[in-house]
Order: structure tokens, then C-alpha cells, then sequence
């Protein structure tokens, strides 16, 4: 990618969680917790749906990242191609949010208060580890900034060019690192109201325009800097720093 194609900002553009209006599909703590055999049947019928699903959004997902790829290494590119694949993956996003609420309203008529508690219990444990890995992204993202912003000062002969996008560079990463970690509280486990299996239909979907909104503000921010190196640099620089950028990642 063109501009801060590390990991954080990926994840934060594509999704952070691929499905947070669901729960994992936790098999032994189903199991455990579940003992009516009809609704054990009820729920892997409902997962094998949402593993299909997901299958087709992870498609989705890296077609995406090469379209967004493409369009980023180009000098010329404009505010409309962009805009085209933003619209492009909200729509991906909206209508996997609005699958996934499908999907959980489904497990709500099934399984009682206590069993889905439960459930989340026994998943809470494995999804900590994993949150514990993904924390592990943010100092990356910091220390991949640092090697961008002095290729950019290596590169631009012009230090008061250099300083406008180095400092528009580094607000912009505060920014990705505070929407991402934001958009990772939107969580089955974490979340009140995604956690709660009582929340209604309505209480759910009002949480989507929020999470796309913290995804569409990155996205915005990461057009206007695309440009405005693009317009700062020479044809002749701007591969310089694309080699750069690409070698970081």
C-alpha cells in the first residue's frame, strides 16, 4: 500500500472484527453448555451459514486490498477512484453487519439468557489471548510510522513540503491508533449491547453507522494524504517513496 499499509490501519479499514454481533464458533463450550440436542442441530446449521458467509467477506476483503493497492500506487489517481472503492467495501460492510444481526437474532430464539452467558464465558478466555496478540500491533504501526516518516524527509529535498506531510502523517496516525482501538470495543464479549442477547434488532443496527463511521474518517484522512504527497513530489520521487512505504510492510 501507498500510505500506512501496516497491519492497524488494514484491519481498521476492513473490519477489526469480522463478525462482532456473533459469538465464536466456541464447539466445545456449545457443547458444554447446550444440552438440548435439537438446538445443538438448530445452532451448527446457523454456523455453517455464517462460515460461508465469512468465507465470501474474506474474498471480498483481499479483492478489496488489491483494487486499494492499485489505485494508491498511482501518482494521478483521483478523489473519485477512491471514493468508488470506499463505497464499494462500506456496502461489503454494511451488508455483512446486517447478516451477522440476521444471524444473531437467530441464536436469541434458540438458546436461553444463561446459555448464551455462558457460551461468552467459556469463549472470553481464548478471546483474551488473542487480544493479547493483537495489542502487540500497535507498537508495530508506531515503529513502521518512524521508518516512513524518515524515508519522506530521505526522499523530499524540499524540508518545508517534507515537514507539512510528515506532520499531517503523524496526526493521521494518532487518529487510526485512537478509531482503531475504539472500533475494538465493538465486541461480543466486551460490547453492552452487542453482549446482551436481549438487545433488540433496532438496538444493534444503530450500532452500525458508528463503526462504519470510525472506518469512513480513515479512510477520508488516507485519500488526503495519498494527494497531498502526490501533489508535494516529483514524478521521480514518487516511486522513491512507494518503494519505501512498500518495503516497510
Amino acid at each position: 500500500m501507498l500510505i500506512l499499509g501496516a497491519i492497524a490501519i488494514l484491519t481498521l479499514l476492513l473490519g477489526s472484527n469480522d463478525l462482532p454481533f456473533l459469538i465464536p464458533k466456541e464447539e466445545k463450550a456449545i457443547n458444554k453448555v447446550i444440552v438440548d440436542k435439537q438446538t445443538r442441530k438448530e445452532l451448527k446449521v446457523i454456523f455453517t451459514d455464517i462460515e460461508k458467509y465469512e468465507k465470501k467477506y474474506r474474498k471480498e476483503k483481499k479483492a478489496y486490498i488489491k483494487q486499494l493497492n492499485r489505485v494508491n500506487s498511482d501518482q494521478l489517481a483521483t478523489a473519485g477512484q477512491f471514493q468508488i472503492l470506499g463505497e464499494k467495501m462500506e456496502n461489503v460492510n454494511s451488508n455483512a453487519q446486517d447478516f451477522m444481526i440476521s444471524k444473531r437474532l437467530a441464536i436469541k430464539a434458540i438458546v436461553t439468557v444463561e446459555e448464551w452467558n455462558s457460551i461468552l464465558a467459556e469463549g472470553k478466555k481464548r478471546y483474551r489471548k488473542s487480544e493479547k496478540q493483537y495489542d502487540k500491533v500497535y507498537p508495530k504501526f508506531e515503529k513502521s510510522m518512524d521508518k516512513l516518516v524518515k524515508g519522506v524527509r530521505n526522499t523530499l529535498f524540499d524540508t518545508v513540503k517534507a515537514e507539512m506531510i510528515v506532520d499531517r502523517m503523524l496526526k493521521f496516525s494518532k487518529m487510526t491508533l485512537k478509531n482503531s482501538k475504539k472500533l475494538n470495543t465493538y465486541n461480543v464479549f466486551d460490547h453492552p449491547v452487542i453482549s446482551n442477547i436481549e438487545s433488540t434488532e433496532n438496538e444493534l443496527k444503530v450500532l452500525v453507522p458508528e463503526m462504519l463511521s470510525l472506518r469512513q474518517e480513515v479512510l477520508d484522512e488516507y485519500v488526503a494524504i495519498h494527494n497531498l504527497i502526490a501533489t508535494n513530489c516529483t514524478a521521480k520521487q514518487w516511486p522513491k517513496i512507494v518503494k519505501r512505504v512498500n518495503k516497510l510492510f
